[in-house]
């Protein structure tokens, strides 16, 4: 048995912590479901903290600290701050590798993919193979966030070279995918599709959990980082919209940088006392399972898991068209997909409240597609690429 376990391949994951979202769940969720027969996983984290981590197994995490001189030479003031990540984080990822010695390695996010590029450039993982797994849109995001063309540009490039350098790279999505192979000039044969899992039973275990913050009223709900790119501005124009036809709340769970710019706008819209901001919870579907639909209005999205987990508890959906959401819903038959548009998302909202045939036809139909995104369907397609991956890298050793 001993001689059995030494013969596995080791696979290294990094991910920037597991703080709550959906790269966090979807790494918790790989790790449970994914065969470990002939495959060992370690997970290494850049920063020790998250509300996940009580989910993996302890001797499965590795975290090595920032040393103090690094600390010390580096300069701590706000511009260099994404400078002093990236360091940090090369740092990190080459000690991680020299503790657990991997073949393989999957980066997910930025964060630790652009660090893990440098630690190759240097040629300090020559024979291990690199996976790079793909959930946003990285060309989109730094068109939108470089004002100047020239600079953008000149991001794309720089990213580019990250993605040539990598084995293979995995998309949650076609349209991601898309994007990928037009911003960064990759050919098709180095992305493959594979669909983001998604923890039916774990979901449907926890929905009758009680509420952390229990609600009387009828309400609508919204899940993701308090973020740009999730355009939440876009959603309470919306549901400023809704509420002058329907009496109802509007929930939204989530943590990040736009919080108090939301609560202010929300004051601007004279809804302020009908929009609840609840934070995180590591339990989301009991919210969502009491509402009356889930409102999505991202600007883009590689895929969305909270549109499947909605499905799955039986919350009608209606989404902007993101990427992502168009091959997960299918326009009047399990969602509604609408235009960035505040008025359109807000005539849709009432319609669906109006129609309770139609909201479940939609649910029926929802959960009557569900099992695609089954761990016990995605995890075998990603057992099959890795042991590809490996058996290019012994070939070529």
């Amino acid at each position: 048995m001993e001689n059995q376990k030494s013969q596995r391949s080791t696979i290294l994951f990094l991910c920037p912590s597991l703080a709550g979202a959906g790269v966090e769940r979807r790494v918790c969720t790989l790790l449970k479901y994914l065969d470990q027969t002939n495959h060992r996983f370690f997970l290494g984290i850049l920063r020790n903290q998250g509300q996940f981590i009580a989910q993996i197994a302890d001797d499965q995490i590795v975290f090595v600290e920032k040393p103090f001189w690094l600390k010390i030479l580096l300069p701590r003031f706000a511009f260099f701050t994404n400078i002093n990540i990236v360091i940090f984080g090369i740092y990190q990822i080459y000690k991680i590798i020299k503790k657990t010695k991997p073949e393989l390695i999957v980066t997910f996010t930025l964060e630790t993919s652009f660090p893990t590029y440098f630690v190759k450039l240097l040629g300090k993982s020559d024979t291990i193979a690199w996976i790079i797994s793909e959930d946003s849109n990285t060309a989109e995001a730094i068109v939108n966030s470089v004002e100047q063309p020239f600079l953008a540009n000149i991001g794309l490039k720089i990213f580019s070279k990250m993605y040539h350098k990598a084995d293979y790279i995995t998309s949650v999505s076609n349209s991601l995918k898309k994007s990928l192979k037009k911003g960064f000039n990759l050919p098709d044969q180095k992305i493959n599709v594979i669909y983001n899992p998604v923890d039916i039973k774990h979901i449907l275990s926890s929905i009758n959990m009680a509420l952390t913050s229990p609600i009387e009223e009828q309400y609508l709900i919204a899940i993701g980082r308090l973020e740009k790119v999730k355009q939440y501005g876009l959603l309470l124009e919306a549901f400023a919209l809704v509420r002058k036809q329907k009496i109802l709340k509007l929930v939204i769970v989530g943590e990040g940088s736009e919080l108090d710019k939301l609560k202010s706008f929300s004051k601007q819209l004279e809804i302020a006392e009908h929009v609840m901001f609840v934070g995180f919870t590591e339990n989301p579907w009991t919210y969502i399972m009491h509402a009356e639909a889930l409102l999505l209005t991202s600007r883009q999205e590689g895929f969305s898991i909270v549109i499947v987990e909605s499905m799955i508890v039986g919350c009608p959906v209606i989404s902007t068209r993101a990427g992502g959401p168009e091959e997960i819903i299918t326009h009047n038959q399990n969602g509604i997909l609408v235009n960035q548009d505040s008025r359109e998302i807000a005539e849709q909202t009432i319609r669906l409240l109006e129609n309770e045939r139609m909201r479940q036809n939609m649910v029926k139909e929802a959960q009557d597609q569900i099992t695609r995104f089954k761990p016990e369907h995605i995890c075998p397609q990603i057992s099959a690429m890795f042991d590809q991956m490996l058996g290019q890298t012994t070939s070529r050793d």
